[in-house]
Parts: C-alpha cells; structure tokens; sequence
C-alpha cells in the first residue's frame, strides 16, 4: 500500500486515483502524523509526502518540484533513503520532469519573507510544516519515506495563510491574497498532479 498525505483538496486534485493508493488528508503540522493512527497497524509499502511549499532561494518558481533528500525541524535532520530519492529522479528524468533536491526545513507556523530570509541562509531549499514530523512517524516505524512538494509561494512572496486558523477565515480575512495565491495554487497543483502520476507509477512498478 502506498499512502500519500496532503493537508489539503487542491493539492491533490490533479492526481489520479490508483487502486492501492491511499490519499490522507492530514492535520496541518506537528499533527500530521494523527490522520495515520488507523493505518499503525496496516503494511504500508511507502509513505508519500506532498502538497505545497514555500521556496527559500530564488531560483525556484511557483510550480518547481522539490524533492527532500533530508529534512529539519528544530536541529534534528532526518536523512531520506538515498535509492528511493534517486529512483524518484531516474522516473522524473524519463518523463523530461525535474526536481530540485535537497535540504527542507519544517517550521511550526506559515513563513513570511523575513523567515525565509533567515532559513535560506544554510542552504534549505523550501519549507513546509508537515514533512518532518510524518518523516520521524516513518522512522520509528521503519516504513520508507519521500516528501515530494511543489512551490507555492516563492521566496520573496507571502501567503495568507496562519496554522491556527481556518483555511476559509484566512480566505474570508484577506480576499485580494486569496485571489493571487488561488491563481498560484492552480498552477502549483497542476505541476503536482502530473509529478505525482509519474512518481506513483514508478513506485507501483518497484514494488
């Protein structure tokens, strides 16, 4: 069973549905890992991690893929399995897709571009607040583990977004925002979708 966690409808609805695919929608943050209490018990071949991210350096644009070879959250580094990142990247570069690749740092609440500043600065490519904590559920269990994400908001742009509201209160608090991060979150989720055909199908044919 390949299970792949978003928090959100719109990331995931350009990905077609697969028998033996499970989508779970998840809690935002250090709360992910709560959606995956009815799945403990079950055999779960990897655990996919996927929906939006912030972008740390410029050279990154709304609807770049980002694949984590390691992700931080508070000095911790969890490392992901090196043969399950490169085979993700051999399937991408079969299908002319690409992928940055490297460090994500996972944060507590929604960055501003001050924030990013000061995370860009060792290097971190992106920054999401769910692949940390469902990385470390994946360890302890010994499942395999990738977190695949898209940019949503580049470096120097801001979303409005908080952790400790609703989506539709954020929506509702700043509808000029909400109309420009609609617009990006299409094209994000349309470059997402593809990636994560791609990606699925590569996983199926290597189980």
């Amino acid at each position: 069973m390949i299970v792949v966690t978003a928090c959100y409808g719109i990331e995931t609805r350009w990905m077609t549905r697969r028998p033996g695919v499970i989508l779970v929608c998840t809690p935002v943050g250090d709360r992910a890992p709560d959606a995956l209490r009815s799945l403990s018990e079950s055999h779960i071949d990897i655990l996919l991690s996927t929906g939006f991210c912030g972008a740390l350096q410029s050279q990154l644009r709304t609807g770049d893929l980002v694949l984590a070879d390691r992700v931080e959250h508070l000095g911790e580094i969890i490392h992901i399995e090196p043969s399950l990142v490169a085979r993700t990247q051999d399937a991408f570069n079969g299908h002319g897709l690409s992928a940055s690749c490297g460090r994500t740092v996972c944060v507590s609440q929604v960055t501003g571009r001050e924030d990013k500043a000061s995370l860009a600065q060792n290097g971190a490519l992106s920054v999401d607040m769910e692949s940390s904590p469902l990385a470390r559920w994946a360890e302890e269990r010994d499942v395999p583990f990738l977190s695949l994400r898209v940019v949503l908001d580049e470096v120097d742009a801001d979303v409005p977004f908080s952790a400790e509201d609703s989506l539709l209160r954020s929506l509702v608090s700043h509808p000029l925002a909400a109309i420009r991060t609609g617009r990006w979150a299409a094209r994000a989720g349309r470059s997402l979708g593809s990636a994560l055909d791609v990606l699925v199908g590569a996983l199926e044919e290597g189980r």
